[in-house]
This record gives structure tokens, sequence and C-alpha cells, in this order.
């Protein structure tokens, strides 16, 4: 079976076939459908095609196409009347006057309208605006009583002026211009028709007055034709009968053969079956058959009037307006009589027979044609269904494009190639034409059908393959990286917050999305776009202030918190403004600061300690120190052969020496740490005194063949500092040379100024390997040398680091391989 099915789906033949069937019923269920259009349009009664049965009349719901014949006939009996009159008016000339007064005052109101609208283009170009008043003025005109009259013109008396219109007649209207108690016009301030700009009113008016003369030497001359031709199509309304009497001329229009004597004639019997309208004496009277259809027995009955709007005939005030539309029943008596029963309207033939007639045979082929449809769209749903049991289960390129975005395209083009045809038909017979069915509209549809296939089989194949949801928007983004944004989202909130306030988070975004969908679902419910909007507002507006109090107290903690890194610990964070996911974090701050105090105040203590413990045991150390050197001094003087004894007592003067500077080193370490030391800041010239230091080294250095490169400013730098305490800086820097530098390599000292600073800055090459931080070598006891065979105490950077900063200067090392750079900054003398 599943082979059988797999040769079904490779067949390329049976697909065209079923796609070729599909369009096929595709175009014939539309025509069908255009079939039950063309009955609706001719009984406007839905309950008609429901119940597979046809209003009552022809006449529908009132807008029938049979009605709509009826009020189009009757309006032109009454234009026919108001622009002709009778034949021998037309004879003598004198029906035209009306006709040639109506043409002139057209075209006057035209030349008015157009030297309004070139003076409102000249006003445009040559106002400005006060704002600090608000009022338009015309700075670039020449004003005097005599010659302009310009007034200034406030934007509140404008907005009230572009709330109205000025109609010139005739479909011409200007917004924005408004008159004064004199009856002049006016602009923003600026008087229009008055002749105070370039508008050549004159030139306008006589091109106007050229074209009115042509139109009426045209008009007059199709006019006797055009009243035979009107008369002759009136008179030949065999179904369609109409009688109006002049009241002020006595004169009588109609088209009934014989001539009635009177209109009371017509009135006395009145045929209930057909259509029948009267107005005697401004009294209207009406057939049963037509007040059954004007009170909605076969339906909401409705029309559209003259000008276009959509009228429902709910009480007997529209009746009138129907039946005889701007007639003017004070001045006439008026008739109208419309066969519509099958018995009157078969004796003769005209528009009436042929609506009829065709309004008949759609009412005959309606239960065929609703069957049809029925059958023709069963069996294209089947074609469909075959398609998609059919379909290949290979993927297209197509298929990559996203589900939403495939279905949006699909339909877009769905139903803009099934609408399309039908616009384009009515386009060419004209919308308010008699509609009728049309099969070539019905096949250029078929490609709509086309891209309904398409996107079925497309889901079809990736629905075989699993991959319908998978290629969805929401997958893509959301369902397939959620791993990533959970990880991102948990990352992103945990770096600034704790699981209480990651929940409130969450929580507030999560109510403000359903609130503004509930928003959403009450604007579709209701189609009210005041309330969701009001509600969308004050639950964005809830939302922002709550967030803005998160993001406040995470400020307040996160200020907190820098101030404890810079080293300030006098802070506190108010807890009160917080919200109350963010106090026990609040809490734990505060808390931390009093946590550090306490650390700090115990660090400070054990420091004092340790330094009154180092001057003490130095201060016990220096007396039997003393004595030791100097009962050292005694034995070197005194005359002693033995060179052992010699030697020992050298080595013993040499050690008690080194003990002594490595005691004073410890003392000053000790006071310089703890800041115990007595600054004396003068002016230094900082040259001079690298230099001393320098002559004192220069043979050691010569001694371990280390080349001194130093370069120094020609001009003196200035330092404001203590001469004895900067002097141990720069010697210190020396004997670190003399104790770590590899012997034959090269030693750099730089001065410069730098910033509003000197700079010093010694580089050299290490005799041993430095694997570690140069931070670690500023400690104390702290030697370049793990071997521990070279002199020194390992204080000497440790006192230099902290002589540097009790002057207000900065000590950095930097280390890169066996590069050794220290850089002093000591503040310029100002």
């Amino acid at each position: 079976m599943d082979t059988k099915l797999t040769r079904i789906r490779s067949s390329k033949f049976l697909k065209i076939i079923l796609i070729i069937l599909s369009c096929i019923l595709f175009a014939e269920c539309y025509f069908t459908g255009q079939s039950l259009y063309e009955f609706y349009e001719n009984n406007y009664n839905l309950n008609g095609i429901y119940s597979l049965k046809a209003a009552s009349t022809p006449l529908g719901n009132c807008n029938s196409a049979f009605a709509k014949q009826i009020r189009s006939d009757t309006g032109k009996v009454r234009k026919f009347i108001s622009t002709y009159g009778d034949k021998t008016k037309v004879q003598d000339g004198s029906a035209f006057i009306k006709t040639e007064k109506n043409i002139k005052a057209r075209y006057d109101s035209i030349a008015n309208f157009n030297i309004v609208w070139r003076e409102i283009n000249f006003v445009e170009g040559h106002y400005e605006y006060d704002y600090n008043i608000e009022e338009y003025y015309y700075p670039y005109l020449p004003t005097s009583e005599s010659d302009k009259i310009i007034i200034h013109f406030s934007s509140d008396q404008q907005i009230d002026a572009d709330s109205r219109s000025i109609d010139f007649g005739y479909g011409n209207s200007v917004t924005g211009l408004y008159k004064d108690s004199d009856g002049k016009y006016f602009y923003k301030g600026f008087p229009i028709l008055q002749g105070y700009t370039d508008v050549d009113y004159d030139a306008i008016r006589s091109e106007n007055a050229k074209l009115c003369e042509e139109e009426i030497k045209a008009r007059r001359a199709s006019f006797a034709a055009d009243f035979e031709q009107q008369e002759n199509y009136l008179a030949n309304l065999k179904n369609y009968q109409y009688y109006f009497l002049d009241k002020n001329t006595g004169e009588v229009y109609t088209n009934i053969e014989p001539a009635p004597k009177n209109i009371i004639e017509l009135i006395s019997h009145y045929d209930d079956k057909n259509f029948t309208a009267s107005v005697v004496g401004g009294n209207l009277k009406i057939s049963q058959t037509l007040r059954n259809v004007l009170e909605g027995k076969d339906g909401w009955p409705w029309y559209v009037n003259g000008y276009g709007d959509m009228i429902d005939i709910t009480d007997s005030y529209q009746y009138y307006d129907y039946c005889f539309g701007t007639m003017d029943p004070e001045r006439f008596d008026c008739y109208v009589h419309v066969n519509l029963t099958d018995e009157n309207i078969s004796k003769y033939e005209d528009v009436y027979s042929d609506l009829y007639y065709m309004q008949m045979d759609q009412i005959d082929q309606l239960s065929t044609n609703v069957v049809t449809l029925i059958i023709e769209f069963a069996l294209w749903i089947l074609t469909l269904v075959l398609l998609i049991v059919f379909t290949n289960p290979q993927l297209t390129l197509l298929d990559k494009l996203p589900n939403s975005i495939h279905f949006v395209l699909s339909a877009a083009f769905v139903v803009a190639l099934a609408t399309i045809p039908m616009v384009v038909y009515m386009e060419s017979i004209g919308w308010n034409s008699i509609f009728k069915p049309s099969r070539i509209v019905a096949y250029a549809t078929i490609f709509a059908n086309l891209f309904f296939i398409e996107w079925l089989m497309s889901v079809r194949r990736q629905a075989m393959n699993k991959q319908f949801f998978k290629n969805t928007i929401i997958y893509k983004l959301i369902v397939k990286n959620w791993p990533t944004i959970k990880t991102w989202a948990n990352a992103g909130i945990s770096k600034i917050t704790h699981g209480e306030i990651k929940k409130r988070i969450f929580l507030v975004f999560t109510l403000y999305i359903l609130l503004m969908f509930v928003c959403a679902i009450v604007y579709f419910a209701t189609m009210n776009f005041a309330t969701p909007t009001i509600l969308a507002i004050i639950i964005t507006l809830v939302a922002f202030l709550y967030i803005k109090r998160l993001s406040n107290g995470l400020d307040a903690i996160a200020s907190a918190l820098t101030k404890a890194e810079s080293g300030d610990y006098d802070f506190s964070v108010p807890l009160g403004v917080m919200p109350e996911a963010l106090i026990p974090m609040g809490e734990k701050v505060n808390n931390l600061t009093s946590g550090l105090n306490i650390a700090i105040e115990d660090a400070l203590k054990n420091e004092r300690t340790k330094a009154e413990l180092i001057t003490n045991v130095s201060h016990d150390l220096k007396t039997p120190l003393t004595s030791i050197i100097t009962y050292t001094d005694l034995l070197k003087q005194c005359d002693i052969e033995d060179a052992t004894a010699c030697e020992y007592i050298n080595v013993l003067d040499e050690k008690s020496a080194r003990l002594k500077k490595l005691i004073e080193d410890l003392v000053e370490a000790s006071k310089a740490s703890s800041g115990n030391v007595t600054l004396n800041l003068v002016e230094i010239n900082l040259n001079e005194l690298t230099e001393q230091v320098f002559g004192e080294y220069e043979d050691t250095l010569d001694e371990l063949k280390l080349d001194l490169k130093m370069n120094t400013p020609s001009e003196p730098i200035y330092v404001v500092a203590d001469g004895q305490k900067t002097y141990r800086i720069i010697e210190n820097l020396f004997s670190n040379v003399k104790k770590y530098a590899l012997p034959g390599t090269r030693v750099y000292l730089d001065l410069s100024e730098e910033n509003g600073e000197a700079l010093l800055q010694m580089k050299n090459i290490s005799r041993e390997e430095m694997n570690f931080d140069a931070e670690h070598l500023t400690e104390r006891f702290v030697r370049g040398e793990d071997s521990r065979t070279t002199e020194g105490s390992g204080l000497g950077l440790s006192i230099a680091k902290s002589l540097t900063e009790l002057q207000g200067g900065k000590f950095d090392i930097t280390i890169d391989g066996d590069l050794f750079k220290v850089v002093i900054k000591l503040p310029l003398k100002k």
C-alpha cells in the first residue's frame, strides 16, 4: 500500500489533472456565486437566499435593480420638467433661458472660486506668525489706509475659521475662509476678493466667460435634440406611467395615453397589486403593495438617495423621498404607477419587462444555483484533499519560509487575485450598472486557487517531515533559542538581584503582557478605542512607577557599594523608599557597613600593635647592639696578632653594622607605613638631588659594569617634598639596582614633567628570574631573589613607596619579563 501511494505521489501527470480540475471547479464555484449575488442584487433580501425564495415583488427590499430603475426614471422626469418644460417653450427658446442662467451662475462661481484659491496661495507665501502674541501678520506688504487693509489675526480666530467653510456652490467650497459683519471675505486676516493681491480678476473672469459662452452655444445647439430624446424615452416607458401637474402654471406633464382629465381621475381607483404613489395637495398616498415593501415585509428597506447616501427607511417621512425625490410637493401634484405583476407587465416591452423577466429567471434558477454551488464546492474540496494526500514529502525552497510569512503572502495573493478581476469588471461596466455574471471573470481567478493549492501542499510537506511547528517564527525565535534566552535572562538579572527580585521582575513583566492582551481583547470585542487605551495607559504607568522604584532602590544599593569600593564606609541605604523585594538586600548592605567598620578598626589596631612591637623591639635591640659595636671597635684598636681572631673581629663588625642598618630600616618602614613621619615640605631641585645620589653610587655601578643612561631635562624640575625623605627614595632605587641588576647591562633613569607632576623612571635588567607579581615587591621583607644571599632587608622598595605616597606622590612597579621598571610621580611646584 505504501509503495502504491509512493508511486501515485511521484506521478506528475495525476497532480496536473487534479490541479486543472481544482481550478475549473473553483472558477465554476465563483461563477455560480456571481449568479447568487445577482439574485441578491435584484432582491436585496438575504433571507431570501437562506430560504431559497425571492421577495414578493420585483422591488426586493426597495433597492433592487427594478426599484433603482423606477427611481432613475422618476429623476429623469423631474429633470425633464425643470429643464425643458413643454414643447412650445423649447421651440420658441424660452425654455433654454433657465439653463443659460444656470450655466452662467456656475461659471461665475467657478471664477470666484479660482480667484479665491489664487489669493489664498498668495497669502500663504507672504504671512508670518508671531509666536509671542500668537497672531498672523504681513511684514513684506506695504500697509496704508488707502492701499491695504491688513489686520492682525489670532490663531484662535483661525482655528474657528478652519472649523467652517464658505460654499461657492456647484461643489466648490473653501475651508478656513470666513466673512466679517460686512460680508467681506478674509483668510488669516487678509482680505480676499477685494483686490489686495496681484491676482488678475479680469483675466480669470474673461477666460471663464469665454468658456461659458462656448458651453451655452453647444448646449443651445443640442437643446431641442436632447428634449426630443428624453421625451421619446419617457413616452416609450409603457410599464412606467407618470402624471405631474405644476399648480403654479397649470402645465401637465404625462406619458399616459390618452391623457387623463385630472389627477383625481387617476387616484380614484388604486391598483394595490402594483407600484402606485401620488401626492395631491401635499398628501401622500401609496398602494398596499408598495406600503408592504416600505414597511419591511421583504426585509429591511433601504435605498441610495440622489446624493449617494444610503438611507434606511424607518418612517413615513422617507416614503415621499423614495417615491418622488426632491420634487416640491407644494408646487406639484404627482402620480407614478409601475406595473409589478406578471399579468400587467407582460403586456408591454420596455426596460421594466426586461428587468422583470431577468429577475424571474434568477428566481427559477435559485434552487438550481444553490445545489450546483454546493456540489461544485464539495468537488473542489475533494480535489484539494486528493492533492494534499498525494503530496510528495520532499521539501522545496518555499517550505523554508516561516509559516506565518508564507501564510500572509499566500493569503494576500489569493485575496488580490480573487478580487481584482471582479473590480476590473465592475469598473468596466460601471458600479451602478445592472450586474451580470461573467465566466471570463470567474476563470480569471484561477490563479488565486493555484496560490491556495501551493500553500496547502507546503503545509502538508512540512507536516509529513515534522517541520511545521519548527518552521514557525515562535519556534525559530523563542523555542529554539529558549535555553540561550533563559540563560541570558537569568544571568543578566542574577548579576544585580537575588531570587526574590527576579521573581518580582518576571511577575511584573508577565502581568503587564497579560493585561495588555486583555486591553486588546476589550478593544476588538467592543470596538471602543477610548476605554482600552485609558486602561493601557494606567497599567503602563503603574508598571513604570514600580520599575522606577525598583531601579531607584538598586541605584541606592549600587551607590553604597561604589562608596565602599572607594574606601568610604560612611553610608546608609534608605530602606523606606525601596520595594519589599529589595529591603533584605538593603539590610545586608547596611550590615556590611558595620562589619567593614569593625574589620577596619581591628586591622588598624593590629597595625598599631605591630608598629609598637617593632618600635619597642628595635629600641630594646639598639642598647645591646650599641655595646657590641663599641666593644668591636675597641677590639679592632687592640694589638691582636692572631690572624684568625682579627678575621672574627671583622666579621663581627660587619654583621653588627648590617644588623644596625636592618633595625633602622625596620623602624623607618614601620613609621612610614603607619604615617608616623614628620615631613618638612620644601622646594627641591629634583635634577640635583638625583645627580647627588648617582654620585654616591657611580663607583659601585662601575664595579658592577652597570652603564647608567641618565636622561634629565636642561631646565631644573622643582617639586614640593621633604628633601631627606626624597633622597632616601632615590637612594633605595639605586640600592635596588646595585643588588639585583644583571652586571654588564644598562640602567636607564629618565626625569621629566607630565600632567603637572615630576616623573622619575628607572629601568634595569634583573639578575634573577622574576616569576612573581610586581605588587609583591613593595611588601615588607620581600626580596628580588629567594636565596637571600644578597645584602638587604627586603624593606627598601616598601619604604620608598610609603615615603612617596606620604608626600602625595605615586609609586608604581612594572615587570616585563626580565625588565624591571619603577615609576615615581611627585607633585610639581605650583
